[in-house]
């Protein structure tokens, strides 16, 4: 699963323990982002901590008074139905037994979709743009569903339920914030795991809290790199009801104190970090700076909102944090880089002391040759001329998200063409068997069959961001965000089929030439070598002590391309970096599947919603950088993990 366009953010505020202050926090964010709307999507709040329900309390007086009239429900507010009673009715429209295919699975979890309206489980509050399913209807019967629903069964018999209902709710909400189950229960795993892209760790310093919180942020992490979900998961520690009034004991927890057997909970999330983001350095220093949430005995007593009822947003406000942890986590900020944000108002500042700075130097200089005067102030008025004309060429760039050299591109861009030509690697016709050759594979890699590829010519490496960019410019297109990781000759990413497509046509006007998306067919035969009598279970080796030696993988971000070794026909990361688009719709299995190395679009069942994609990213274990590893995507959606490379025909 990956990010839609247009679609919305899943965030889980996870705690290991209760009292960390874990249903605040979210219900300040909740408020914090709905305040930030003007119009389109909402904000959602869900509330799947089931045994202790609670986020509701927080919005006591704040629920829509036409709420039971408006679903012509003629009952009193607590009767409403909730999450609980949404997966009851999830659990009476699912067959017994698990699902014999992907397809039938997926066809379980959309019939379940289908066959209810949110709307029923969903209410609003006073303070628009903002709705929260709560638990549950709150009868004497609640804790009688709670205790005997079987989370793991509904799971084995639709597995695609929790990821298709994780779409669904991404699709009619901006941001959908869930308070997650305390503890290792199989809630806290399917909120922690499986259904956000951002979590939300919130701990107070203590060991308990604190090991509990790591422990789980190792367990998702280690699912999602293992699993077909293609979304990273990014974490965000929240240090909860830090007291002021002890700053000795503050920074003891903070930065650890050796003699009193305290670690500190910056250098445990430093350490964390290097560990599941495989980072070489982490510094949290600035992040942790900002976001500790402090304690402040008012909010003690009764659920109170910072957010709604304080007056400023100050340092000693308890909002502060909450704003912080909303800058970082909405902006597409890590935990461990300078938001852009700060450095751009660090640049500006300096400039404008150096602005200050040139201007006394100026007036000294005139004062001290009185008979220069007009000439210096001639000078200053060009001077200013050019500032402005700087400004201005800076807020087109600032506005167009455009360096300087991306805004002389697409003044060139008016006038000629921008393209670059990339480099192709004439690969030999033959005939291969598709295919889970090896024994190592899935269904969908079955069954083996026989392929004649004719003789094309494909991509010596992933298309980068210095060359989409250039089609970019020109279509009037944004350029896609690098995650903070550097564009240059790293492969771009967040793109999509319809991208990819685009980049395609758009190369071929450009050049006279016709580049395409490879085929599926295509790309395993010169993923696996056969033209040169190889069959390499990866692009490059077949031992997996190699692998690192020809692929980027089990890492926290892309490289540029061509780093590691070309396979036997020269093509760099056909294994690892980024998956790979091709022109194929997905099918299931390869049951009638064309033998002449053609695509094979929406016939005998296929879904070209989706698309197939190959070889695995950076983000991946080896098992999912097998040269006959499918997998799919929406044709329409983006994520960090996805680009693509070009296929070329062969002159008769």
């Amino acid at each position: 699963m990956s990010k839609k366009d247009g679609s919305g953010e899943i965030i889980t505020f996870y705690s290991y323990k209760g009292g960390t202050g874990r249903s605040m926090a979210l219900a300040n964010v909740a408020c914090l982002l709905a305040s930030q709307q003007t119009q389109g999507k909402g904000i959602l709040m869900v509330d799947w901590d089931l045994e202790a329900p609670g986020l509701h309390r927080f919005f006591q007086g704040r629920f829509s008074e036409e709420v039971a009239e408006s679903k012509n429900i003629r009952r009193p507010f607590d009767e409403l139905p909730g999450l609980i009673d949404l997966f009851m009715t999830f659990d009476q429209q699912t067959p017994d037994g698990p699902p014999e295919t992907d397809e039938e699975a997926t066809e379980r979890a959309i019939r379940c979709l289908k066959g209810v309206q949110l709307d029923d489980y969903v209410v609003h509050t006073s303070i628009p743009y903002l709705s929260l399913m709560r638990a549950g209807r709150f009868d004497p019967e609640y804790s009688t569903r709670v205790n005997t629903f079987d989370w793991e069964n509904i799971f084995n018999r639709s597995p695609l339920l929790i990821q298709l209902f994780a779409e669904h709710l991404a699709g009619r909400y901006r941001y959908v914030l869930i308070d997650s189950r305390t503890g290792l229960t199989d809630i806290s795993g399917i909120c922690t795991t499986l259904m956000p892209e951002k979590l939300v760790v919130v701990f107070t310093p203590n060991r308990q809290s604190l090991t509990g919180v790591i422990d789980q942020v190792r367990r998702a992490t280690r699912y999602r790199r293992q699993s077909d979900d293609l979304r990273p998961l990014l974490v965000f520690p929240l240090p909860s009801r830090i007291d002021i009034s002890e700053p000795r004991r503050r920074d003891a927890w903070r930065f650890g104190d050796l003699r009193a057997g305290i670690e500190g909970y910056q250098p445990l999330f430093e350490k964390l970090f290097k560990e599941v983001y495989h980072l070489s350095q982490c510094d949290l220093s600035g992040y942790f700076d900002e976001i500790q949430v402090p304690h402040v005995p008012a909010y003690a007593y009764g659920e109170e909102i910072g957010a709604l009822v304080e007056r400023s947003g100050d340092a000693l406000s308890i909002t502060r944090s909450y704003q912080s942890l909303c800058e970082r986590a909405i902006n597409g900020d890590n935990p461990w880089s300078e938001p852009p944000q700060a450095a751009s108002v660090a640049k500006i500042a300096e400039a404008k002391t150096q602005a200050a700075e040139s201007s006394r130097a100026a007036d000294i200089q005139a004062k001290e040759a009185h008979r220069a005067k007009r000439i210096a102030q001639v000078s200053l008025l060009v001077a200013g001329l050019l500032i402005l004309l700087a400004g201005a060429i800076g807020a087109w760039l600032w506005k167009e998200a455009l360096t300087v050299e991306g805004g002389i591109l697409m003044a060139q861009s008016t006038f000629m063409s921008i393209h670059m030509t990339p480099q192709m690697e004439t690969v030999p016709g033959g005939t291969v068997e598709q295919g889970d050759t090896h024994g190592r594979g899935r269904n969908d890699e079955q069954p083996v069959h026989k392929v004649t590829v004719k003789p094309f010519a494909m991509g010596k490496s992933e298309v980068t961001f210095d060359e989409y960019k250039r089609f970019a410019l020109t279509a009037k297109r944004p350029v896609p965000h690098d995650e903070y990781w550097g564009r240059g000759r790293r492969p771009v990413i967040s793109v999509s089929w319809l991208d990819a497509k685009d980049y395609a046509d758009w190369l071929s006007k450009q050049t006279g030439k016709r580049y395409r998306l490879p085929t599926e067919s295509e790309w395993e035969y010169a993923a696996r070598s056969i033209a040169k009598k190889e069959d390499h279970i990866w692009a490059g080796t077949s031992e997996e002590t190699q692998l690192p030696d020809y692929a980027v993988y089990n890492a926290a971000k892309t490289e540029p391309v061509g780093t590691k070794k070309p396979n036997a026909l020269g093509l760099y990361d056909m294994s690892g970096n980024v998956w790979e688009w091709v022109e194929d719709c997905w099918h299931n299995s390869y049951k009638n599947a064309p033998t002449d190395g053609s695509a094979r679009l929406g016939t005998n069942g296929g879904d070209c919603g989706r698309r197939v994609i190959r070889g695995g990213s950076w983000g991946n274990e080896p098992e999912s950088l097998r040269a006959s590893n499918r997998s799919r995507d929406n044709a329409g959606g983006r994520s960090n993990s996805i680009g693509f490379r070009l296929a070329q025909d062969l002159e008769p």
